[in-house]
């Protein structure tokens, strides 16, 4: 993902120490597509350390529920679900969204 200045919202997931930075998951100027992306975050990394910043702010921070399932060698390139970080850094960064205007709404089922 491409970090401009208008980023300051931001998913990170960390290990349960939080000594180890795994993935950040979601970089956008949107707030609402970055909750949209902090509810898929929650379902889609049970057992994880996620935090959410609006800059250095942190609006949330959890653990998620459920047991850790995705082994670490699953990870590529910094991301756990490339698929998914993909979409949203399109999205959010507004150059080609094939989600169109239902981003949000697609992205908490």
């Amino acid at each position: 993902m491409t970090k401009t200045a208008e980023d300051n919202f931001r998913i990170e997931v960390w290990d349960r120490e939080e000594k180890t930075h795994l993935e950040t998951v979601c970089r956008s100027p949107d707030a609402v597509v970055s909750q949209a992306a902090w509810q898929a975050a929650i379902r889609r990394r049970p057992g994880m350390l996620l935090i959410h910043y609006n800059s250095r702010h942190v609006m949330e921070k959890i653990i998620t529920p459920g047991e850790v399932k995705i082994p670490p060698q699953t990870v590529i390139d910094g991301s756990i679900h490339a698929g998914l970080d993909v979409s949203l850094e399109i999205c959010a960064n507004g150059t080609r969204c094939e989600l169109g205007a239902n981003a949000a709404r697609i992205m908490q089922r």
